[in-house]
């Protein structure tokens, strides 16, 4: 989007149509200068089969923002703070308030004094200060930068979905390439890694990251990709949200590094032109998608990449107008206070689910609301729980051609099963933030202990730990009575085990396989389970045939590849209780849609 087209002199709070202010073991990569993404990684094998990736600072890759145009729209819409439930967040008095959220993108968010007005609060900037485009304020970072955490510059109407965070800037790209107002851009293994692991804006120290940006890694195994998924099995209280891509409708399309396994992966809602939200947008990046690690060759279209969807098209957002980073060698736009109509892309649907993110860790440093009226367990920040409950949260959205969410549940001798996990588009679905306060605040908040338990509450979300080794299991068991006919929702997370070791060398370690089942309190019956061989996600969305008591069981299944160990989760769960008597209550969550043993229909 050109500068002569992409500037309005007004303000907006992140708004659609403008308005609102192996049995294998690790593997090891090797590569040298001339080593490209597309290229296999020389690699050293360890006695078990672990594989390391080393490369040098000279190692270069070619990457581009996610970013597209639509049309339609003007200051007079929405706000996608109300559109996604926010202001559930906000009435509570959370917005994201004492929690830290880095946007690492090609450039800088043009903040400080003299940047863009929604954005002076931004002070802190790492790079690697490699000269030359390094560290250049740049168009597409301003544009996310506000949707994460834009706040209002005196007209009400420049706010994103977390005010209150600390908004801080990383920059990884060495270069643009291409004509100016390019969105693609280079980047070595210094410039990548100095950000995410800087003390400032990196892993360990941020609550949430934000990158809305990508590169050609279907099998979601080449080395930055690995890197990230590193980072964050080491860091698991900071949660990496990655944009799926922009390469829809084709499938496995979903590139690096969202197409690993540590990080929250998102696609795009698309506006129906009335600040609807319900059907993924044709562009969004999807599955199936290939699995790839050091025991097999490719196993193509069996992934789920894309874990949530959240608004990205039509929308308004902050506007730089310099000639740095991807304007570079075009005509400078004066005025810090203006702004690109129409923009799309899931570059803009990440961060809006990063800004989320924040309001819930900061919910969780105080969390007045919830049920025990005190600040949640540490295991509350873990990106396993932070991603469990917002997909467990998230609504049934629609497909891009219309039809139905689907998981590919169906009847297998009774039982509702899926192997497939999430849907190929959508994940759990749409982002739904009124239903995640629910999920994460109101109901059960961490079972004591690792080993699972019991719990009397409809809804709320569990940490614990299955121990390594097949058919070995962890059992929680939801003592209060779900009414029959009405929607259970589970959703299962964990990590891959990757590491991080330095700024050149990474490695892929392990991977388990969980699967999730429903019983009954008795676990007599089984009643449903997702057991799809190659996610780092296990999701199930049933109508319960009776009423009664459940039980969740975890199921070490196997191992992909590597030694085998215990595995941490984050389990979350949702249905409808059978009121007290006296009450005429609910208490519960309700789910938007339903399985009876049966294959969702359009």
């Amino acid at each position: 989007m050109k500068s002569s087209t992409a500037v309005l002199a007004a303000g907006i709070a992140l708004s659609c149509l403008g308005g609102q202010a192996q049995a294998a073991g690790p593997l090891e990569y090797s590569v040298d200068e001339s080593y490209s993404i597309q290229a296999r990684a020389q690699t050293s094998t360890s006695a078990s089969g672990a594989v390391t990736y080393t490369v040098d600072e000279n190692y270069t890759v070619q990457a581009s923002s996610n970013f597209v145009t639509s049309v339609g729209g003007t200051f007079s819409g929405s706000a996608v703070n109300n559109l996604i439930g926010a202001n559930r967040f906000y009435n509570a008095g959370y917005t994201g308030g004492g929690t830290i959220a880095s946007n690492i993108e090609a450039g800088h968010v043009w903040g400080t004094g003299a940047g863009h007005t929604s954005l002076t609060h931004v002070t802190q900037y790492v790079d690697a200060g490699l000269g030359g485009q390094n560290g250049d304020f740049d168009r597409h970072a301003t544009w996310v930068g506000q949707a994460i955490g834009g706040r209002p510059a005196g007209d009400n109407v420049a706010s994103g979905i977390a005010t209150g965070t600390d908004l801080r800037s990383g920059a990884i790209a060495t270069s643009w390439t291409g004509s100016p107002y390019s969105l693609g851009f280079s980047i070595n293994a210094t410039s990548f890694y100095t950000p995410f692991a800087s003390g400032v804006t990196g892993f360990g120290t941020a609550d949430v990251i934000n990158s809305s940006w990508g590169f050609t890694d279907p099998e979601g195994d080449s080395f930055f990709t690995v890197q990230i998924d590193g980072l964050a099995n080491a860091n698991p209280n900071s949660t990496m949200v990655f944009s799926a891509g922009n390469a829809g409708p084709t499938a496995n399309t979903v590139g690096g590094a969202g197409s690993g396994y540590n990080s929250i992966t998102v696609g795009a809602l698309a506006n129906d032109g009335s600040d609807n939200y319900d059907q993924m947008a044709a562009f969004s990046s999807r599955g199936p998608q290939d699995y790839d690690d050091p025991s097999q060759s490719v196993s193509p279209g069996v992934r789920a990449p894309v874990d949530i969807a959240a608004p990205g098209d039509t929308l308004t957002l902050a506007f730089y107008g310099g000639t740095t980073g991807g304007n570079t060698g075009g005509t400078a736009s004066a005025g810090n206070s203006l702004y690109s109509p129409f923009v799309a892309g899931t570059s803009f649907a990440a961060p809006t689910t990063a800004g989320a993110i924040a309001l819930m860790h900061d919910a969780a440093n105080v969390a007045t609301g919830s049920a025990s009226g005190s600040a949640l367990p540490s295991a509350a920040h873990d990106t396993r729980v932070i991603k469990a409950t917002l997909l467990n949260a998230a609504d049934k959205v629609r497909q891009n051609d219309g039809s139905a969410w689907d998981n590919g549940q169906a009847d297998v001798a009774g039982v509702v099963t899926t192997t497939q996990s999430l849907d190929f588009e959508s994940g759990a679905g749409g982002l739904n933030m009124d239903a995640t306060f629910d999920q994460y605040l109101t109901g059960e908040t961490d079972i004591v202990g690792i080993s699972g338990g019991t719990s009397a509450f409809g809804h709320g979300w569990d940490f614990a730990s299955v121990t390594g080794g097949a058919g070995n299991s962890t059992d929680i068991v939801l003592s209060s009575t779900f009414e029959a006919g009405t929607d259970f929702t589970a959703t299962l997370t964990w990590f891959r085990d990757r590491s991080s070791i330095d700024a050149f060398n990474a490695s892929d370690n392990a991977f388990a396989d969980l699967d999730l089942q429903i019983w009954d309190s008795t676990f007599t019956t089984l009643l449903a389970e997702s057991i799809s061989d190659f996610n780092s996600v296990e999701h199930l969305h049933i109508e319960l045939d009776v009423e009664g008591a459940l039980g969740l069981r975890i199921v070490h299944d196997e191992m992909r590849f590597g030694v085998q160990n215990d595995v941490s989760f984050g389990l979350a769960w949702a249905g409808t209780l059978i009121p007290e008597p006296g009450t005429g209550m609910l208490i519960g969550l309700v789910a938007t849609a339903c399985f009876v043993r049966r294959r969702r229909v359009a």
